[in-house]
C-alpha cells in the first residue's frame, strides 16, 4: 500500500499485478510459467492414490499406509509452490483456483487424477477467454485479466452457492 501511494511508476505496475495482468507477459516469461507449472503439476499425477485416500479421513488413510502428515506436508508444499508460481507472473487471480475443480467435479471427473487434469484444463481455458476478453473489449488497451476472470466466474460461484443452499433445504 505504501508503495501504491506513492502514485509512481512502480504503484501502476503493483496495482496491475494486484488486478491480474498479462499485459507485461513475454514469450519468455510463458515458457518459464508452462515448465514450473509442468514441473510441479508432474508429481501430482503420481499422487492419485494419496489423492483418493486422504478425503476417506485421516485414520483410514493411515490403515492403508499412508504417512497422511507427510503426504499432507508435500501436497501443501506443491500447492503453494503452483500459486506461487502463477501469482509471480499474473497477479493474485483467485477465482481460477475457486471455480476450475468444482467445474471439473460438476462435469463428472470424480477420481482425483481425472478431476486434477479436468481442473487445470478447466484453468488454462478460463485463463485463455479471460485474457482474450481483457485483450479485445478495450483494445488496443488491456484491461486487467482478473477483472474479467471474475467476471466469468463471479456468476457461476452464485450459482455454485445458490445450489448448495437448496440442497440443505
Amino acid at each position: 500500500m505504501a508503495v501504491i501511494a506513492t502514485g509512481g511508476f512502480r504503484a501502476f505496475e503493483l496495482l496491475g499485478w494486484l488486478a491480474g495482468s498479462t499485459a507485461a507477459i513475454t514469450p519468455g516469461d510463458a515458457w518459464i510459467a508452462a515448465g514450473a507449472a509442468l514441473l510441479l503439476i508432474l508429481p501430482l499425477g503420481l499422487a492419485g492414490r494419496v489423492l483418493a485416500l486422504l478425503p476417506l479421513g485421516s485414520a483410514v488413510a493411515q490403515a492403508a499406509g499412508l504417512r497422511v502428515g507427510r503426504a499432507r506436508g508435500i501436497l501443501v508444499l506443491l500447492s503453494a509452490l503452483l500459486t506461487a508460481a502463477a501469482a509471480l507472473h499474473v497477479g493474485p487471480l483467485g477465482f481460477v483456483g475457486l471455480i476450475a475443480p468444482h467445474a471439473a467435479r460438476l462435469l463428472g471427473l470424480r477420481r482425483p487424477l481425472a478431476q486434477l487434469a479436468g481442473a487445470v484444463l478447466i484453468g488454462i481455458a478460463l485463463m485463455v477467454a479471460a485474457d482474450w476478453l481483457a485483450r479485445m473489449a478495450a483494445f488496443p488497451y488491456q484491461l486487467p485479466v482478473g477483472l474479467f476472470a471474475s467476471i466469468l466466474g463471479g456468476p457461476y460461484l452464485v450459482w455454485l452457492l445458490g445450489r448448495g443452499r437448496h440442497r440443505r433445504s
